[in-house]
Order: structure tokens, then sequence, then C-alpha cells
């Protein structure tokens, strides 16, 4: 069997790899507008909003604009408490859970609109003060913006619905709006790390290979301690026909990963597929110590047994990876195949 053969159907299998990973425009979002106790919008609030639920807790950052305002996309569902924080003001914690694909809106039971969300009011701190002839209680309080408010909820109501149409079309493979819509949001929220992944996919579809690269190194980047802007960008990269570079892109962000399964099996993939098949053992092997129920490795590394010609390996491999791997996965029938031939020549 020639060693071209078995890296055109191991590049088969890895495509069924990475089609099956989550898609990523399913995430969540938030939006409020922050006011003090007369209604004034409150600029440079720190937000934090915080993960509660299982898994990893993720903090996001962030500050409400000039006009109290603030969205936060790019979330994963679940449950989150949301703290408010500002100098000289009595910091606020609110809970809330947040559904798949949802831009929850903090303000939308508000009986008027434009008045302050209720649960968005932060409240002066108490400060004694023992200065004699000090200004009473009845002094005058300045007007409420009540109009600033209002328009700031309805700005951030408009993004959130922008957001949300990219989503949508993105579902609907509506490449062109999708782009439209995604650089909407990032005109007016830069930087937003699900926003470009999602443009560098709507790019990928598109064929648009060196916009869709741009757009993931800025992911990896703005994200470094997570996988995905790396294993895209490397995918893309191989599409460009650039496989060194996409498997030296993995190398170089590997120590980050050592303990994902995900990044360990996409720097196997890329590294078979480019020739680098020391590298891709070795990635595999770290990825099947991580994950052992993963069948798909074991076909992998039957694969690459077979291209150094350890005919007795490769035997093992694909005969663990039949005897595990679920119904409908990708390579049953190549290793089917692939095993009876090389059990007859064993047997020679």
């Amino acid at each position: 069997m020639k060693r071209t053969f078995l890296l055109a159907f191991a590049a088969g299998a890895l495509v069924t790899l990475f089609a099956a990973r989550p898609a990523h425009a399913q995430t969540s979002g938030v939006r409020g507008v922050v006011a003090d106790e007369q209604g004034q919008p409150l600029p440079e609030v720190n937000v934090e909003i915080q993960y509660q639920g299982e898994g990893p807790k993720r903090v996001y950052h962030q500050k409400t604009n000039k006009k109290g305002g603030f969205v936060r996309i790019g979330m994963a569902d679940g449950p989150y408490k949301i703290v408010l924080s500002k100098e000289g003001y009595q910091s606020q914690g609110i809970e809330k859970h947040l559904g798949l694909g949802e831009m929850f809106d903090l303000c939308a039971n508000n009986p008027q609109p434009g008045e302050p969300c209720k649960d968005l009011v932060l409240k002066k701190a108490q400060v004694v003060t023992t200065i004699q002839g000090a200004p009473g209680a009845t002094g005058a309080r300045p007007p409420t913006d009540a109009a600033a408010a209002k328009a700031a909820s309805e700005e951030a109501a408009k993004l959130g619905a922008t957001y949300q149409a990219a989503v949508d079309a993105i579902k609907g493979q509506q490449w062109d709006a999708a782009e439209a819509a995604l650089k909407e949001v990032l005109a007016k929220v830069p930087d937003q790390p699900t926003v470009l992944f999602n443009l560098g996919h709507v790019y990928r579809q598109k064929k648009n290979l060196p916009d869709a690269e741009a757009q993931f190194r800025r992911v990896a980047e703005l994200e470094p301690t997570k996988p995905e802007g790396f294993i895209s960008l490397a995918e893309v990269l191989v599409e460009e026909g650039k496989g060194p570079e996409a498997v030296e892109v993995l190398q170089k962000a590997s120590p980050t990963f050592e303990q994902n399964v995900q990044f360990q099996t996409a720097l196997g993939a890329t590294a078979m597929n480019t020739g680098r098949e020391p590298e891709a053992e070795a990635a595999f092997q770290k990825a099947q110590a991580l994950d052992p129920t993963n069948a798909e490795i074991e076909f992998y590394l039957a694969s690459l047994s077979l291209n150094r010609n350890d005919v007795a390996v490769s035997v093992a491999h694909l005969q663990k990876y039949l005897q595990s791997a679920p119904a409908g996965s990708p390579n049953l029938d190549t290793a089917k195949a692939l095993l009876t031939a090389l059990e007859r020549k064993q047997k020679k």
C-alpha cells in the first residue's frame, strides 16, 4: 500500500474530526445600562461577569461606556453573577442564567423606556462627616437624564440584535449577511474574540483564506489560553498550502495546551498531514493518554505505524479501533478493509 494513499485517507478522516466540533456561533450575551439613584448614567463602572457553572471558572472584565452602557457577547450558556463596582458607590451583585444563543437584556422589564434598570442602580457609599454647617439633605438634586439612559439602552439593544442577526445568518449559511453584521458589531466593540472567530469562519466558507487567517491570528493573540483560535488558524494555513507554518504555530503554543486533548489531536493531525510523523505520533500519544476513550486516535496511530511499515503495531491499533469505535464512526469501513489486507499479509 502506497504512502500517499495512507496520507489521503487519514486526511479525509481529519475533516470529519474538526467538523464535529461545536459551532462557535452558539454563544450567549448580556447587556445593560448602569445609573445612579438620580437616574444619571454612570461611566467607568467595573463590570465583572463571573461564570458560576461547572467546569473551568471564567471571569469577564469590562467597564461601562460614557452613557453607562455595557454589552458582553461570546459567553458560554449557564449561571452567572454580575458584580458592579465603582469608587464612591456601593457594589452590587446580580445573578442571572444565560441560555444558549441568548442576548439577555437586564433592562428588558423596565416599567418605562429610558428609566434606569432597577437592578443596575448603584447607591452612593455612606460617608460620615464632622464638618459643621454641612449642607443637609434638602439640597437640590441634579436633573434626571432619562434621555441619555434611554439612548444607551437602545444602542446596546441594537448591537445585540445585530449580533443575533449574524448568528442566524451563519446558521442559514447566508455568508454575505453574516459578514456584514459581524463587521458592524466589531465597528462598535472591536477585538471581541468570538465575533472575530465567527468572522474568520465566514471568510473561510467564502474561500477568502487570507482574511480568515488574519481573524484567527487575532483570536489567538486575544485568547492565548484557549485552543480554538490556534487550531482554526492551523487549519486555514494548511488550506493555503502553508502546512509547515501550521505545524510551527501549533508546536509553539503546545506547552500551554499539554493537558488539552482537542489541541493535541489537532497538532497530531496537522503534523501527520504535512509529513511530520514523529511530531504527529507524539501528539497523538499525548491525546490518547488524556482521553483513552477516543477511538479515532487509534486509527491515526495505525496509519502512522503502517507508514513506517510496522505492520504488527498497525494491526493492533486497528483491532482496538474496531473494538471501541461507535457505530457511524467516519473510518470504520476503511479500518475494516485495511485490517483485512494487513492480516492477509501477515499470514503469507
